[in-house]
Order: structure tokens, then sequence, then C-alpha cells
């Protein structure tokens, strides 16, 4: 049976490098949803004191975690990280303070607080893609730049009374829209600017609509060239950045509307038959949210979002 030890573990593992305990606890909650949102549930707590709750077992759990090769660093703040070098026990792990901060799983704290902005803010139910559920594909990159980090839905027609939702059942008519996001824990810069659009286009292009989301973008011709791109791809650009509250929120703002667009059936069978877990996950919700405006007998489908 899993548990917090074990994902522990498996985080660690997989990122290859020392987190601290909120941003294991935030990977948790995006990439294990299920068990977070089964212990929420048996604790009847709401979403920040689960989060807290699992920050104080980890701190609790040390002596547990050990056994699993999780050992903390000396200097502070401490971090955790896994080593199967039993000699490693409480040393001072190296990390680069600065790959801290703007290193790929400084992105994972920020997964998320945007999904709490997509259902607060957009009305969208959305979900975290994680790509390491993907079949593994033969060759290096393979799977490169194929998978969005959050994907989700709006229902256009949800809040329709039951005799207009059967007239349209049959009808050539959209009744959801479909959204896809890659999300970037940095500003935008000319440096950066290309790599970070075209890995938009290419890994979320297929949905209604796509967005790249990033801190913000301050230089002016950088701005008007990601308009321009924007405006030839039809790609959207979202402003998100956590503010340092004490409540913990995050800001966003859409400075580049995308465009509606028709799905992209050829990419997104291309990720189905990566075997994602996520993935079908998310078509399956899809399956029976279609199936439901047809007949209205059939349950709609639970929500991503638990809170």
């Amino acid at each position: 049976m899993t548990n917090l030890n074990q994902i522990t573990q498996d985080i660690l593992k997989d990122k290859k490098t020392a987190l601290n305990v909120k941003e294991i606890v935030s990977i948790i909650k995006s990439d294990y949803s299920d068990f977070y949102n089964a212990k929420m549930k048996r604790t009847e707590k709401d979403d920040k004191e689960t989060f807290l709750q699992f920050c104080r077992e980890l701190y609790g759990h040390y002596d547990q975690l050990k056994k699993y090769n999780v050992y903390k660093t000396v200097d502070s703040p401490q971090k955790y990280y896994y080593s199967e070098d039993e000699e490693q026990e409480d040393s001072s792990f190296q990390c680069d303070n600065n790959e801290s901060r703007s290193g790929l799983y400084s992105e994972f704290a920020l997964y998320p607080l945007f999904l709490d902005y997509c259902k607060g803010q957009m009305g969208i139910e959305a979900m975290r893609l994680n790509e390491s559920k993907s079949q593994k594909s033969r060759g290096k990159g393979t799977n490169e730049w194929k998978h969005p980090d959050i994907i989700g839905y709006k229902d256009l027609v949800k809040d329709f009374e039951s005799n207009t939702k059967l007239f349209m059942a049959d009808c050539p008519c959209e009744k959801f829209d479909l959204y896809s996001f890659e999300i970037k824990d940095q500003e935008i810069t000319k440096s950066n600017l290309k790599e970070w659009f075209f890995q938009t286009v290419s890994n979320s292009s297929w949905a209604n609509y796509s967005y790249l989301v990033a801190e913000g973008i301050k230089n002016t011709e950088v701005l008007q060239e990601l308009e321009l791109l924007c405006t030839s791809y039809k790609i959207g650009f979202i402003k998100f950045k956590k503010e340092e509250v004490e409540d913990d929120l995050a800001n966003g703002k859409i400075l580049i509307h995308a465009p509606r667009t028709n799905i992209d059936w050829n990419m997104i069978d291309r990720l189905a038959k990566m075997k994602n877990a996520d993935f079908n996950k998310y078509l399956k919700t899809l399956i029976e949210l279609n199936q439901h405006h047809k007949n209205q007998n059939s349950s709609y489908p639970n929500s991503f979002y638990k809170n």
C-alpha cells in the first residue's frame, strides 16, 4: 500500500535534487492528488489544513524516512534528498541555491496554486498532467515537448435546463472547451522566449485554448515579439506569480487572450497513445461529461478540484 514515506522517496528519486517540505507536499498535491484528496476527505479538513498536516507529518517522520534512503541536509533551511549511500546521512548535500529558485522543481510549487486560479478565476476544471506517467518511448528526447503541465475543460452547458441539453444532444454544437497550459516559474526574457513559446505550441496547441504561463515580462520589445508570435500561432499568455503574502495566495492575469481554435484530434491521439494515466483520466472524464449531456440520468463527472 502506498504511504507518505514511499511517495516521498519516489519524488526525490525522480527529481534528483534536494527539496524542502513545502515543495514535496506541493508535488504530492499535484502529482498524487488521489492520495492527497483521500486524506483530506478522511480527516474532514480543508485544503490549507491538509497541506499543513502533510508538512507536519514529514517533519515527524524522519526516522522512518531514513529507512527509505531519504535524508535531510544540515544547512538551513533544511531540505530532503534521496541517497543509497548510508554514509551521507545528515551530510551537507550539495545543491545550487540559484537552481533551487529557478530550477524545474520550483515550478511544482506553482501547480496547485495555478489549479486554484483555473477553478476560481477562469471557471475551468483543471488537473496536473504528470509526464512521468507516460509510456517510455525509445530514443532520447522522444517524449520531449509533448506534455503540457496543466490540462482542463470548461463545461459550456452545465447550467442549461435539461430540455435544452436534450435538444442539443444530437446537434453539432460545442458543449465544452478544452484548455492546455505550459507553466514557467520565471519571467520571459529574450533568451528564453522562443524556447518556451514553441514548447507551448508543441505540447498545447491541440486544445481549444492554449496558454503559456510565466511570472511576467518586463522588456517592451520582448512583449511585442510575444504578441506577434501569439497572434501567428493562436496562443495566449497568462502572467502568474506567487505573491509573498501571509495567506499564500497567487496572482494571475491574462495579458494576451488565446483565440478559440478547433481541437487537433491527431495531437490528442498522440498523447493518448503514450498511455499516460493522467491524460486517460482526463479523456474518461470528458466521455462521462458528454454522456451526461446526452442522457440526463447518467451521473455528472467528479470534479478534479478538491477544496
